[in-house]
């Protein structure tokens, strides 16, 4: 349902339907999945400080989850879409430590954002461990 709410145009509904759904300890809610899609739902309407409090979030749970790939793409996203390369760089950095690989949308948006914030080392980082992970990097 917060799939459907967020790639309808309505990510504030999928929100609110996650936040009252987790506040009352439903199982469905606190799965990795909804919390991927949570974050998703932050990217779209642009809350990258609350998606990252998902994100974090996770593994303080009871019983605790690990983040995904969908969890990190999403944050990452958000924090793009919010203009804070910082924040983004970090999560990618979080997210290669842990020895997940993002996609390859989301090292372009992330060299992007890098890039445009001055932020070139950081862009030419990510854009190194892309290639090492063997991602082929197209009009960069």
């Amino acid at each position: 349902l917060m799939w459907a709410l967020v790639s309808g145009g309505q990510p504030e509904v999928a929100l609110d339907l996650f936040d009252g759904a987790s506040q009352a300890q439903w199982p469905a809610a606190m799965s990795t999945k909804s919390f991927a899609a949570a974050i998703d739902a932050c990217a779209a309407s642009q809350q990258a400080r609350r998606a990252v409090e998902y994100l974090v979030q996770l593994p303080r749970l009871d019983p605790p989850l690990v983040p995904n790939n969908a969890c990190y793409n999403g944050a990452i996203t958000a924090c793009c879409k919010g203009g804070d390369a910082q924040a983004a760089y970090d999560l990618w950095q979080r997210m290669v430590d842990v020895e997940m690989r993002p996609g390859s949308q989301i090292v372009h948006i992330l060299v992007d954002v890098c890039r445009v914030n001055g932020k070139l080392d950081e862009a030419e980082q990510v854009a190194r461990v892309a290639v090492e992970h063997g991602m082929i990097l197209e009009n960069m």
